[in-house]
């Protein structure tokens, strides 16, 4: 029955977060610990970084620990305070939104919904963060959860930021964010568990846009395991996968023409013979009426707002899957790049 105005008010009260809320959006949200770590890595590209290091560390001991540091752009003492201890932030969401990137690789963020700090709760009882800006002070940040949950409510907890004025981790005019992570909730690592890691990690790295292999790629993520190197040291190469690829297809859009060219390059014993096919400033075909012989051509209009789209695919075999990259460029920034997948 609907309320009246003559009904009296029983009570009121404000919506209070328990402190249990952080166990459960941990648990819910993410799914393994391996995807943890690859929400951490994301957190890294959103913040500009250009090399991630991933260390899994004394994973036979119960001293096991994981260690993310990246050369981004760091942290503030105000992104610390109103930005990261406050989960459910929208700042990566109006970024996307407004189609902001950011100021070194001109990246639009891949994170908007503020919960990838969860990541850490979902991996281990303890946190120590540390996070510099260029030229800025060294701030520390440590978070012992279990102390956390004793609290009923969050609004009770207090998380203490201490400022270094002389850097001691990022020195000199080095940047960046290091989160470790110890007293982890899974106590057995499997090989299988590491190189599920390797994988998610190296998807993030493309093994393509390098005129050598020594040039240095805009966003590489390294992993490591020290007492483990074994289950990570027979898994191949993207560079020896692609050049023994023989499949290969790439394409290019720009300004509502299509070109593409499609390569087949047999093993030289298999005595099959190679070929190529390509097209250049094409029209760009849409799928037709099913029984239609017409040919749909993308009209101008059907373009607007989309940029210069180029794109890899290399094959290395029916059961090995593909790797492939695709870089977006949009009108409204020039040189920009998307997320690389491989």
């Amino acid at each position: 029955m609907a309320k009246t105005n003559n009904d009296p008010i029983a009570g009121s009260a404000s919506f209070r977060a328990r402190s249990r809320i952080l166990e459960l959006l941990g648990n819910q949200l993410i799914g393994s610990d391996q995807l943890a770590i690859f929400e951490l890595v994301k957190n890294s590209y959103d913040a500009d970084a250009s090399l991630v290091h991933v260390k899994l560390l004394d994973l036979d001991t119960d001293e096991r620990r994981i260690i993310v540091l990246d050369d981004g752009e760091g942290m503030d003492l105000e992104t610390i305070l109103n930005v990261w201890l406050q989960p459910g932030h929208d700042l990566r969401y109006r970024q996307r939104s407004a189609g902001q990137r950011t100021p070194l690789f001109n990246r639009l963020p891949l994170g908007e919904k503020g919960v990838g700090r969860f990541a850490v709760h979902k991996l281990g009882e303890h946190i120590d963060l540390v996070t510099r800006r260029k030229d800025g002070s060294e701030y520390t940040v440590s978070i012992d959860w279990k102390e956390i949950l004793k609290k009923d409510f969050l609004d009770q907890i207090s998380v203490p930021v201490l400022e270094s004025k002389e850097p001691i981790l990022f020195g000199g005019r080095n940047h960046g964010t290091q989160i470790s992570i110890s007293r982890l909730r899974q106590t057995k690592w499997t090989r299988g568990d590491v190189r599920r890691v390797d994988r998610l990690l190296t998807a993030l790295n493309s093994p393509f846009d390098r005129p050598e292999k020594s040039h240095p790629l805009e966003f590489q993520v390294m992993l490591e395991a020290p007492s483990r190197e074994d289950w990570l040291a027979d898994i191949p190469d993207a560079d020896e996968l692609i050049q023994s690829a023989p499949w290969h297809f790439a394409f290019s859009l720009v300004d509502g023409r299509f070109s593409w060219q499609y390569e087949f390059r047999p093993p030289s014993r298999s005595g099959i013979a190679g070929r190529i096919l390509q097209e250049k400033d094409a029209d760009l075909l849409l799928p037709s009426t099913p029984g239609s012989r017409k040919r749909v051509v993308a009209h101008k209009d059907d373009l607007d707002g989309i940029g210069p789209i180029s794109g890899q695919f290399a094959a290395p075999s029916p059961v090995a899957g593909v790797i492939c990259h695709h870089t977006i460029i949009t009108p409204c920034a020039p040189g920009a790049s998307g997320l690389l997948l491989k």
